[in-house]
């Protein structure tokens, strides 16, 4: 790994030589420069949502 120009902090802007693999605000990202077809970002909102009521729902049912 090796820190981006002017960062101190090994946290923020440290980039994996050519993977694809970004730290950003503590998180591992892998870039590809595409942006993600819309269908796979709404399938991962709806699972969420249906992640959270069952958990909601289990909480006070």
């Amino acid at each position: 790994m090796r820190p981006t120009a002017g960062s101190d902090d090994s946290s923020v802007g440290v980039e994996v030589t050519q993977s694809g693999l970004v730290m950003e605000d503590g998180l591992l990202i892998y870039r590809t420069g595409h942006p993600l077809p819309v269908e796979v970002v709404e399938n991962i909102i709806r699972r969420s949502r249906q992640e959270r009521i069952a958990h909601i729902l289990c909480e006070h049912g």
